[in-house]
């Protein structure tokens, strides 16, 4: 008793100790109080040793034993040795049962092999076992997972074909199935069988829908499955909230999204750290930048310690407003709470230097970062670079090059992109052409900013029909032309008295 009451407060070491202090008397614990152990050891090496124990003290085995056991492998990825166990077992008392197979298929699933997953499904029945809806369950949801609807829908037709029927857990894998390919269509028709079947829609259901069509921009929708959902004596999950306060926060719509904050709290939920994330940064991306200070203090003072992308959006937030001595004292706060080790939050405030021309203070808070042992990122050599770009030292620009790979980073498309833009300004063609082969030499695929600069330095020196070749290679290559590479382009035309001979289409 005293073991087993260990063991189910998850006291493990102490239920441990009480079954060694049994062996020394020669005491026997039950097989109840060696599974309770091996459930709660399922994820530690403890688990072989409770499972030998068990062998060589002659206690006999329950059919959920070999279960616990497996399922304990599964979780620890031990694949391999959960698959030898099921065929050592075979043909025993309490050989492999549905529940072990399951845990099994389960396993191989999780870890995308769901082919393997199949054959143990084949194996089961030729152990004579019969699958239950949990099984099916099982293969559906991998199959979803892996992108193979077609297969997961023929799975559900076998399912009832033997007597198994689908239950709202196999509708709700159909469903989200179908929303993780964006065929919210397809959602809606299974819940139209699921209706059919006389099987109701659960939290999960309206969850699945609701994710579908705010990830879909259908915000309309979700806030009407919303309503449905509370009509119908249901309570909307912090999921579903927050994917309807994301959808809010990204169209603008900041009042509404405040709305249902407050509409969680009147329903008992609490706020977690996610939630409030996504209301700061959605304030500040519409420049509200004092409601979400306040937000930010609210959330501090419930004990909920904000990350760094909570910080990160009131910092760029304070930037984009052009705020950037209050950002810089936020920033600092910061540093001195040790809260700054994340490069990103170094990398707003770099950015937002180099943007502004300030070059000296970008390379101050870059040599910070090497002091700190902080590893920058490419993001925080692209802003640099920009930065002595803009201040019209292309050496110091060129040379991080080398610091970049000293660094074991890889220049970026960006990295490119922004030095051609800097030796096109200059009108060194020579320079911009030469990093271009650069850049495709090391296979990075150019975009559309990089052929608008490479179509102005070749309109600069007049090299027309080059500029036009450009302008095909992108049609080639399935990249839209934007405003800026017309006009770019057209400019040129204009300045060599050119209008006719050429058309651009």
């Amino acid at each position: 008793m005293l073991a087993f009451a260990y063991s189910r407060s998850e006291m493990v070491h102490d239920a441990l100790v009480v079954l060694a202090k049994m062996k020394d008397l020669s005491f026997q614990p039950s097989i109840l109080t060696c599974n309770s152990l091996l459930y709660n050891l399922r994820c530690t090496d403890h688990l072989w040793n409770v499972y030998d124990e068990i062998k060589s003290s002659g206690i006999p085995p329950s059919e959920f034993t070999n279960s616990i056991f497996i399922d304990g492998l599964c979780r620890q990825s031990r694949l391999q040795d959960a698959v030898s166990f099921i065929q050592e077992t075979e043909g025993k008392e309490f050989g492999p049962s549905i529940v072990s197979f399951n845990t099994l298929m389960s396993g191989f699933c999780k870890m995308g092999f769901v082919d393997v997953a199949k054959s143990f499904f084949c194996m089961m029945l030729k152990c004579g076992l019969r699958p239950d809806a949990y099984s099916y369950n099982i293969l559906i949801h991998g199959l979803c997972i892996a992108g193979s609807l077609e297969e997961a829908l023929e799975f559900t037709i076998d399912m009832e074909r033997h007597g198994v029927e689908p239950d709202v857990v196999t509708y709700n894998i159909l469903a989200k199935g179908f929303r993780l390919l964006g065929l919210m269509s397809g959602a809606w028709k299974v819940i139209e069988k699921m209706l059919l079947k006389g099987v109701n829609p659960d939290v999960v259901t309206y969850t699945i829908l609701i994710c579908g069509h705010c990830q879909m921009g259908n915000i309309e929708e979700g806030f009407k499955l919303r309503e449905e959902m509370l009509s119908r004596g249901f309570e909307l999950s912090i999921i579903s909230y927050s994917v309807l306060l994301s959808s809010f926060c990204k169209s603008g719509q900041i009042d509404e999204a405040m709305k249902l904050l407050y509409e969680m709290e009147g329903f008992g939920l609490k706020p977690d750290l996610i939630t409030y994330s996504i209301l700061i940064r959605g304030l500040c991306k519409v420049g509200e930048i004092q409601r979400a200070i306040q937000l930010y203090k609210e959330m501090c003072l419930k004990r909920i310690f904000p990350n760094s992308f909570s910080h990160g959006a009131i910092l760029s937030g304070l930037c984009q407003k052009g705020m950037i001595s209050q950002a810089r004292m936020y920033f600092d706060t910061l540093t001195k709470s040790d809260l700054t080790e994340d490069i990103v939050l170094y990398n707003i405030m770099i950015d937002r230097y180099a943007k502004i021309g300030n070059i000296g203070k970008a390379v101050q808070l870059y040599k910070q970062i090497i002091e700190k042992g902080i590893t920058p990122s490419i993001v925080t050599f692209n802003s640099l670079i920009y930065g002595f770009c803009k201040n019209r030292k292309l050496d110091e620009a060129r040379g991080l090059s080398d610091t970049i790979k000293m660094h074991g980073l890889v220049p970026s498309v960006v990295t490119y992109t922004t030095l051609m833009n800097a030796y096109c300004e200059v009108g060194n063609l020579q320079g911009m052409l030469k990093l271009y082969q650069e850049m495709e030499a090391k296979a990075l695929e150019p975009t559309c900013i990089t052929y608008t600069v490479l179509i102005k330095g070749l309109c600069k020196k007049q090299r027309l029909q080059e500029s036009v070749q450009l302008l095909e290679d992108m049609y080639a290559k399935g990249l839209a032309p934007d405003q800026i590479t017309y006009n770019t382009i057209i400019q040129c035309f204009c300045q060599a008295q050119n209008m006719r001979s050429i058309s651009i289409t």
